[in-house]
């Protein structure tokens, strides 16, 4: 029985000092969750101005073709977005999940994979049908407009040259501190029906439509806006997917201290109860050998 109140007694400590790791963990997940949400409710009115400018100006007469707009059959990449690191509950899964489901209408030849996060990198590189064709592994959960721009930069370069005739971007959606949604976009080519589509849903009243002067011209500011909108629009996927993420972690220790909690509850009474089962013991033995020395 003393053997097994000490074992009692080192498990209690071990899953103490893990109740410490988890809640510290859990502590710094919300102040970098509380900064990757300010910066993404921040950032989504300006995509979504942008959006609605870009939308305006295709729809000008004016405006000529801008080669990110081409159609044209051909070669797919898909964008694949998930974390540096790991204790995040389900998060990096669902999207490498979703991942697997987009990439099974493709073959080898016909796609390959952009892997942002060492997650999905670890994955795909061990189990992909479809060839890798990239990876970026160092972000760290951080959210960075040079990073992103560079990023851009890559998948526009990618697609200019005809190496890729789509690029589509899978990422975590924020939708509240407790739920994020995998998501597939469409980021190459640009559709002029689907920014006027979006233009037409923000513009319900006619009456609050605003006219604009293009100076110098139409075309200039077209071709100002096309990759400030991509920048802009690659910037809040990675602000979406490091609030999710962040937001996944937090949710996922607090669930690990709680069940540290527990367990340390029903640690301390059995051992309190083996305790207590020890002591009786060693009363009656001393009670009996009283009596048998009478």
């Amino acid at each position: 029985m003393a053997e097994n109140i000490k074992t009692l007694r080192r498990r209690i400590r071990t899953v103490a000092n893990t109740m410490q790791v988890t809640r510290a963990m859990e502590m710094v997940s919300a102040s970098k969750l509380r900064r990757a949400q300010s910066r993404l409710v921040a950032g989504r009115p300006y995509t979504q101005k942008i959006r609605e400018l870009l939308a305006r100006v295709t729809d000008s007469p004016n405006v000529g073709g801008n080669p990110l707009f081409e159609q044209r059959p051909g070669k797919a990449l898909v964008v694949l977005v998930t974390a540096d690191r790991g204790l995040a509950g389900s998060f990096n899964a669902r999207l490498i999940s979703e991942a697997e489901s987009f990439l099974g209408k493709y073959t080898p030849e016909t796609a390959s994979l952009f892997l942002v996060g060492k997650k999905g990198s670890d994955y795909f590189r061990r189990h992909a049908r479809i060839p890798v064709g990239a990876a970026i592994t160092d972000l760290g959960g951080n959210l960075s407009s040079e990073r992103s721009s560079e990023i851009t930069a890559q998948l526009v370069e990618l697609f200019r040259s005809g190496q890729y005739a789509q690029v589509y971007v899978i990422f975590a959606h924020f939708v509240s501190t407790i739920q994020s949604r995998p998501t597939v976009v469409k980021f190459l080519p640009l559709d002029r029906e689907s920014l006027a589509e979006e233009l037409g849903a923000a513009e319900e009243k006619p009456q609050d439509r605003t006219e604009y002067l293009f100076e110098p011209s139409p075309q200039a500011v077209f071709d100002r806006l096309v990759p400030a909108y991509l920048s802009s629009r690659i910037f809040m996927i990675l602000a979406e997917n490091f609030t999710s993420e962040h937001s996944a972690r937090m949710v996922s220790m607090s669930n690990a201290t709680r069940n540290c909690e527990d367990m340390l509850y029903d640690l301390t009474l059995r051992r309190n109860k083996a305790r207590q089962t020890s002591i009786t013991t060693e009363m009656l033995e001393i009670v009996g050998g009283a009596n048998a020395l009478t």
